[in-house]
């Protein structure tokens, strides 16, 4: 289970059941694990549908999508870069959304 993000030394745990238990999948470092530890990109949708911020930079100010995009295996590689990149889509449209939302609220008034 290093592949999730887990510690050599610690209680290996189940990433799936942990997400749907209600786990803060940007707990520590998993998604920047997962990225650089595993070339199954189930885990990293995984994580993203379950709400990991594909916008997150790692302690050397790297983001998600720069880590993809040094996988040495292109079909990892390739998919990696899909699922961060929709997944940072799918961010901003909310984002857009919820503006919206407010100012509308505002114009209501």
């Amino acid at each position: 289970m290093l592949q999730y993000g887990a510690e050599p030394n610690i209680e290996i745990f189940d990433l799936d059941l942990y997400l749907r238990a209600g786990g803060n999948p940007n707990t520590g470092n998993l998604l920047f694990n997962a990225l650089e530890h595993t070339i199954d990109v189930k885990t990293i949708e995984m994580l993203l549908s379950a709400g990991a911020d594909p916008e997150a930079v790692n302690k050397d100010g790297k983001s998600a999508l720069e880590i993809a995009k040094e996988d040495p295996i292109c079909y990892s590689r390739v998919y990696k870069i899909k699922y961060i990149e929709q997944a940072i889509k799918q961010k901003r449209e909310k984002q857009i959304s919820n503006t919206r939302e407010k100012v509308q609220k505002g114009s209501d008034n």
